[in-house]
């Protein structure tokens, strides 16, 4: 078994579709067939089902794919200190983002993070709030960034940043034309929110809201990221709703603040294991618990 062949399982793991994953690999679809082949001839079982439609995973091969990762992961550590001479200043951060939490604030996070430790490798991985406990706890992730409703209680946890809940609505909408949207105005429209599958938690917190405001929500469609729900909406044929930074835009969508909702907090959270990426995600706390004033004096201490 050959790095290749890992290579090769986890982005195939990561496709689900033959195609794709060969054009990634650059390679052609009867090679990577083959080198599938290959692997599960070594391993001893299937790895992955495969039929004219589909193809999924096997539990053989949700178990194999996390040792494949880390093992892709550990042999891309060694090249990378190697070519340096040093294993004290490289090392790589995995950070799963549920839908809608890729905020700012984590964004300036990353920032001041990457200037205190330019040699760590940042990866964003999506994740679904329904899988957070799960995803820390097979290494597919070595930390995630979720909103405080959705974080499992076995995860350690800081908040990272808040921000508020809009309307986002097509500007040829009248709703456009209001400095903030009340809940209640939305009652009779076609939402767009974030589905019960991938969201559950948030979906039933704005399910109370929508109750509390005196409606029974009812999503035209269900979607898992924010700029699905852009999409829709700037078509001019929705409405939905989500949180955003204030000064966000998007072509043909206006953003209102909806009035009375509360903040929405979003937090970095991970498991006490220790992982062979622990040190940097420990960095990682300690830059979101500094903020932005405390990260600006230690980098002019530091120079």
């Amino acid at each position: 078994m050959e790095l290749r062949h890992l290579r090769s399982f986890v982005v195939l793991a990561e496709e689900l579709h033959f195609g794709r994953a060969a054009k990634r690999l650059g390679v052609v679809q009867p090679a990577l067939s083959r080198t599938l082949q290959g692997l599960e001839e070594h391993v001893g079982v299937p790895l992955l089902r495969r039929s004219s439609r589909r193809v999924a995973m096997t539990p053989a091969g949700e178990a194999f794919l996390v040792h494949a990762q880390a093992s892709l992961d550990r042999a891309e550590d060694a090249l990378r200190a190697a070519r340096v001479g040093s294993a004290d200043d490289y090392g790589r951060v995995r950070l799963g983002m549920a839908s809608g939490a890729a905020q700012p604030g984590i964004g300036a996070a990353l920032t001041r993070f990457r200037q205190r430790h330019p040699g760590v490798e940042l990866s964003l991985h999506r994740v679904t709030e329904a899988r957070l406990g799960t995803i820390l706890a097979e290494g597919r992730v070595d930390a995630c960034v979720a909103w405080d409703d959705s974080v499992p209680a076995a995860c350690r946890r800081v908040p990272v940043g808040q921000v508020a809940l809009y309307a986002a609505v097509p500007e040829t909408d009248p709703l456009a034309a209001e400095d903030t949207i009340a809940l209640a105005q939305l009652a009779s429209r076609d939402l767009v929110v974030p589905s019960r599958a991938t969201s559950p938690l948030v979906f039933e917190r704005f399910t109370e809201l929508c109750r509390q405001a005196g409606f029974a929500l009812r999503p035209a469609v269900d979607i898992d990221t924010i700029p699905q729900t852009l999409a829709l909406v700037s078509g001019g044929g929705f409405v939905g709703v989500a949180p955003f930074s204030a000064g966000f835009s998007y072509p043909g969508v206006a953003l209102r603040p909806l009035a009375g909702m509360p903040l929405l907090t979003y937090e970095l959270i991970w498991l006490a294991t220790a992982t062979p990426a622990r040190r940097w995600v420990d960095a990682l706390v300690e830059v979101v618990v500094e903020g932005p004033e405390s990260s600006a004096a230690h980098a002019a201490v530091a120079s």
